[in-house]
């Protein structure tokens, strides 16, 4: 080739010399089609790897959210953060375990500018989908909602069994992004459960600890799955004094003492309970207690619960030294909180974790649920928190000492949604 340009160039005919130059605007052209055409491909991998990219991220927010419309908003940012440049971004949902983006943009030309007037718009497409076998779990019964930190921690001669029903058991959701979000130290720790499902790590400090099946990574976090409460509690929470006036409860006494009923009425607002050593208490009412202060069951004291117990302005549950709080379903329930009974809110927060502690015990009659989103869950010493069938949410759980934390299958009456499945269930099929 060059040959024959050198003999164009040198030739004494003009002839040659004329073709010589009326070629070089083919070559060039030539030379540019090449470029441009070779860069419209390279955009081409560009906008699959973007679409791909959201089609994924869409998916794995539609796992975790059940909600197309932040699906969408999830696919449509990844997509659109992964091309330099202007793009348009079209999200659809073929099916309800699909999801599909579409990533466009305008062709770039380099040297055919001058000599197209319509350039070619690049277009790449992905399809996304959840398998049905592992789109959703089953809802867990102990459901740990802090984004960080430790979600649940064993440590001591502990046990934690969320399978006391062998036909029922009941499955364990820790949210913690941390490496520690499942945390077990001591020799004897013993964690039960059909299934953990953990969004951050695991940590194990011990050389004996047992774990009956082995937990999943990478979950995908969980909302509140009381967040619906949210706004009823909100009307309960504005009316608290700074301190309370007084601290009432049945008197220490030698021998069982029993109140049958103990009528809070408003001054539940303004005073703190407190039931004492040797003392049975029944805490009946038909409508929701709101607790301003913290509730504190001690010394072999007793409190049999029959209504909503609503910790607001950071008031929390003490139940220690021997004391027993038995939660029992309320002779008439309020419907926003069917089925719970003890209950705050997401930004309750109390100063420290309700605890069960030096021996004391809870125990909740099957079917009924705790909510206490904003809030922790302590039990240490040689302490005891039971129910065949309960729902609870928490910010965290500790449990520590020689506590025993049984619990067994959730509630089918409970308003707890299926959570997202495995990651594993997403998949790119095309």
């Amino acid at each position: 080739m060059m040959g024959m340009l050198r003999k164009f160039i040198i030739a004494e005919g003009g002839a040659f010399t004329a073709i010589f130059f009326i070629m070089i605007p083919v070559l060039i052209a030539g030379i540019g089609l090449a470029v441009d055409i070779g860069f419209w491909f390279s955009t081409k991998r560009d906008l699959q790897n973007a679409a791909d990219a959201g089609a994924v991220a869409g998916a794995y927010e539609l796992l975790r959210t059940e909600s197309q419309v932040a699906a969408e908003a999830e696919a449509e940012l990844i997509a659109a953060d992964n091309m330099i440049g202007p793009v348009v971004v079209l999200t659809t949902f073929p099916a309800d375990n699909r999801i599909q983006v579409s990533v466009e943009a305008a062709a770039t030309p380099f040297f055919l500018g001058s000599f197209i007037n319509n350039l070619p718009t690049i277009r790449a497409t992905a399809l996304a989908e959840l398998t049905a076998e592992n789109a959703v779990t089953p809802p867990a019964c102990l459901n740990l909602l802090a984004p960080s930190g430790q979600g649940l921690h064993l440590n001591g001669n502990v046990t934690v069994d969320t399978s006391i029903q062998t036909d029922q058991g009941c499955g364990i959701h820790i949210n913690s992004e941390d490496e520690d979000a499942l945390n077990i130290e001591g020799n004897s720790a013993e964690l039960i459960s059909e299934d953990i499902c953990v969004h951050g790590g695991v940590q194990t400090n011990g050389t004996g600890e047992q774990i009956s099946s082995t937990p999943k990574t990478g979950c995908p976090q969980i909302s509140n799955p009381y967040a619906h409460l949210e706004a009823e509690l909100e009307n309960l929470e504005d009316d608290c004094p700074e301190t309370f006036t007084e601290e009432i409860g049945a008197a220490t006494g030698s021998g069982q003492n029993k109140i049958d009923t103990f009528e809070f009425g408003s001054e539940v607002f303004e005073k703190k309970l407190t039931v004492n050593s040797q003392v049975t208490v029944d805490l009946v009412s038909d409508d929701p207690i709101k607790m301003c202060f913290d509730l504190e069951i001690k010394g072999q004291g007793t409190l049999n619960l029959r209504a909503h117990l609503i910790f607001v302005n950071g008031a929390r549950l003490n139940v220690n030294g021997g004391g027993n709080l038995n939660i029992f379903a309320p002779d008439t329930e309020t419907p926003a909180f069917e089925g719970l009974s003890i209950i705050s809110s997401e930004t309750n927060n109390a100063p420290s974790p309700h605890e069960i502690n030096g021996g004391g015990t809870l125990t909740i009659e099957a079917g009924r649920g705790i909510s206490i989103p904003g809030d922790s869950l302590s039990l240490s010493g040689n302490s005891e928190l039971f129910s065949e069938a309960v729902s609870i949410t928490a910010q965290d759980v500790e449990v520590s000492g020689t506590a025993s934390f049984r619990i067994g299958a959730n509630p089918q009456s409970q308003p707890v949604p299926n959570r997202p499945g495995s990651l594993d269930s997403v998949h790119l099929i095309n």
